[in-house]
């Protein structure tokens, strides 16, 4: 099962990882797992639905090479 590692304090994503359930696995302190299907790493949860956050002003220029493409 996909799940985003949700550091509970912000709402960020820290990770998006693969696990069985029912896998023994402890969650990092502070943090809580939600369905993953959408989520990336650096996303924000906001309690309904993953906001991705904006490119880093030195990644659009390659951003909008690849949508050229």
């Amino acid at each position: 099962m996909r799940k985003a590692l949700i550091e509970t304090a912000t709402g960020l994503v820290a990770n998006v990882i693969v696990i069985e359930e029912g896998a023994n696995w402890q969650l990092p302190e502070g943090c809580h797992l939600i369905d993953g299907a959408g989520a990336g790493p650096g996303d924000t949860w906001d309690g309904k639905q993953f906001v991705s956050k904006p490119p880093e002003s030195a990644e659009l220029p390659e951003t909008l090479e690849s949508l050229k493409a």
